[in-house]
C-alpha cells in the first residue's frame, strides 16, 4: 500500500526523495544523480564502475535523469575517430527553482481539488 501524502510530509525526508517524488525516479536514479553532480562530467562506463553497477543499470539511470532535465548528455569526439556520450548535472540552483514551480503547480491544482470535493460534498455536512 502507497504511504500517504501526510504521513510522508510528517516524515523526515531528504532532499533526494523530493527529487524522486518529483520526477519519477528510483532509488539508482538517484543515487547516480548524487554522483553525477559532484562531478564536472562523467562517463558511463565510469560511473557504473564508481557505483559497482552493471553499466546497463546506469545507462538507463542516466537516461531517465535526461528526460527528467536533471542531466545533460553530450558527446565528445576522439582525435582518431568515433566519439563517446558525457554525462554532466545541470546547474542544481536551475533544477531547484524548477522544482519550486512544479510545487506551486502542485499545490495550486490540490486547492482546486479541495474545493471541488467541498463542493461536491457540502450537502452531507451535518
Amino acid at each position: 500500500m502507497n504511504e500517504s501524502l501526510i504521513k510522508q510530509l510528517e516524515d523526515d525526508k531528504q532532499c533526494e526523495h523530493m527529487l524522486g517524488c518529483l520526477y519519477g525516479l528510483n532509488e539508482s536514479d538517484v543515487e547516480c544523480y548524487k554522483y553525477v553532480v559532484k562531478q564536472d562530467k562523467i562517463e558511463n562506463d565510469m560511473l557504473s564502475d564508481i557505483l559497482d553497477k552493471d553499466e546497463s543499470t546506469t545507462n538507463r539511470s542516466l537516461s531517465r535523469l535526461v528526460d527528467a532535465g536533471l542531466v545533460k548528455k553530450d558527446t565528445e569526439s576522439y582525435e582518431q575517430g568515433g566519439y563517446k556520450y558525457v554525462y554532466s548535472a545541470v546547474n542544481p540552483s536551475k533544477v531547484a527553482d524548477r522544482m519550486r514551480v512544479q510545487m506551486a503547480r502542485w499545490i495550486s491544482n490540490s486547492y482546486k481539488l479541495v474545493e471541488e470535493y467541498e463542493e461536491k460534498y457540502e450537502d452531507f455536512s451535518e
